[in-house]
């Protein structure tokens, strides 16, 4: 199902609102330290050595929260593949987490920039949302772990999406990753076989 870039992208501005006030409502269950945002590429790209690596680095992420409780941090998580859409709001429930991804359905495209609609929406609710550490001040983080190889997210519903997204898909990407990257620290972790590394080069506001 294909709709335009304008329809797509008010459609997934106005989901985004949505998971804002949820996230708003469910603030009894936030930790007390820094926020992080992972957004976890389920694309049919990652393949099945992608898959298990994936799975693997956000475990291994979040077994280390599991083991600082005194810094007590929150994680929010959001999927994007066959289904964009957040698994888990902020919390520190970390075994809860951990097994956030046991039911999820791998494959499908890759609409990064619907996954990255909704997290600005959470974003812009809790832009004050930021820890000190230390004589650190933290703010809210968002950690990429895909292959690195975003299509257009106005084919929502393609088991066989192209490899590549279009140049008006690519500049938009680009556009909403740059303004959250201005403010949020955006740290990617490449999985699968043959992640495509350019991707993330490319990427100014994106670290590794």
């Amino acid at each position: 199902m294909a709709l335009s870039f304008q329809r797509s992208h008010d459609l997934w501005t106005e989901q985004a609102r949505f998971e804002a006030q949820i996230c708003h409502e469910l603030r009894y269950q936030h930790g007390k330290g820094p926020f992080n945002i992972f957004i976890l590429d389920t694309s049919s790209f990652l393949g099945e050595e992608g898959s298990i690596q994936l799975k693997e680095t956000f475990t291994t992420i979040i077994d280390e929260y599991s083991n600082h409780p005194d810094i007590d941090e929150n994680v929010a998580v959001i999927v994007c593949g066959r289904h964009t859409k957040f698994l888990r709001h902020y919390s520190n429930k970390y075994q809860d987490i951990k097994r956030c991804l046991d039911d999820v359905e791998f494959g499908g495209p890759c609409p990064l920039s619907a996954a990255f609609l909704l997290l600005r929406g959470v974003l812009g609710n809790f832009k004050n949302y930021s820890r000190s550490i230390g004589d650190f001040h933290v703010h809210q983080r968002i950690i990429l772990i895909s292959n690195g190889r975003p299509t257009d997210y106005i084919d929502i519903d393609s088991d066989s999406p192209p490899l590549t997204g279009s140049s008006e898909g690519m500049t938009h990407l680009i556009k909403v990753t740059g303004g959250i990257g201005r403010v949020n620290p955006i740290f990617c972790v490449p999985v699968g076989g043959n992640p495509a590394l350019t991707y993330f080069y490319a990427r100014k506001s994106m670290k590794f």
